[in-house]
């Protein structure tokens, strides 16, 4: 599944590109809290019956607790005027502003994860998961309350490509939304001589090959694109990568983050 990605798109622009997206047949929608772009979303998907449209949001990391998660995804549904929110990730295995090694976090992971199983019970939530969780943050919630996160959100790209990580999460049957699919445009990977080629091999550009390399290692992507062009692009996935190419773009794996590093967590 390909999404769309709303960071930064705001005012008239993020409803024109939203609405033509879900016209193309974007389902999937990615947003946030701090994103501040919920009342624009919901007025360009205004005319979309609901079942058309599937809404991933987040319970921020400055959100991390039970009242706040509550509070978090009931201010998310009062913005967009729905019943239920499709998914809704806890943005962050770390609450905003302690450093990483306090042992508070865990405290606050339990909470937040507590606040959406009861979100979910009640029927506001359809489906509840995590962001940026290393397997371990994952572990702990199993342990305390014998569910698993239905998705975990994180950096997947070519330079932050982990196959260990890819591979606890199928044993898992954790689904992956890919942060970052296109590196942010990094001339470090834009630049790479085999990307140019497979580009013209393939007869796609830059990001659908490397979007379509994190679809074949299992993940759903939501770049963020610029403008209705692009939008088009970055659906326009169905071709398939062969296996040696593959490789070829594994082996550009270099553990480089250009988001969160939960690493240093507790």
């Amino acid at each position: 599944m390909v999404g769309l990605g709303t960071r930064d798109l705001i005012g008239q622009r993020c409803r024109k590109l939203i609405a033509s997206a879900v016209h193309m047949g974007y389902k999937l929608i990615d947003t946030n809290p701090i994103f501040k772009n919920d009342h624009m979303i919901a007025e360009a998907v205004k005319n979309s019956k609901r079942e058309d449209i599937f809404i991933c949001t987040k319970v921020p990391a400055s959100s991390l607790d039970y009242n706040s998660a509550f509070d978090s995804v009931e201010k998310t549904l009062g913005n967009f005027k729905f019943d239920y929110l499709d998914l809704v990730l806890i943005e962050s295995p770390g609450k905003a502003e302690i450093p990483g090694h306090r042992r508070c976090h865990a405290k606050y992971r339990a909470e937040t994860w507590r606040a959406l199983i009861e979100m979910k019970q009640q029927g506001q939530i359809k489906n509840i998961g995590v962001a940026n969780f290393l397997p371990r943050h994952i572990d702990e919630i199993w342990d305390k309350y014998a569910m698993n996160p239905v998705a975990n959100m994180i950096e997947l790209n070519p330079f932050c490509y982990e196959p260990e990580v890819i591979e606890y999460h199928k044993e898992k049957k954790i689904q992956i939304i890919a942060a970052s699919p296109l590196a942010r445009r990094s001339k470090e990977i834009w630049n790479l001589p085999i990307l140019q080629e497979l580009k013209v091999k393939y007869k796609v550009s830059k990001a659908q090959v490397l979007l379509r390399w994190a679809i074949q290692k299992g993940a759903v992507v939501i770049p963020k694109a610029k403008d209705i062009q692009n939008s088009k692009l970055n659906c326009n996935l169905d071709f398939e990568i062969s296996p040696e190419d593959i490789l070829t773009i594994d082996a550009l794996a270099r553990n480089m983050r250009l988001g969160w590093n939960s690493a240093t967590i507790k």
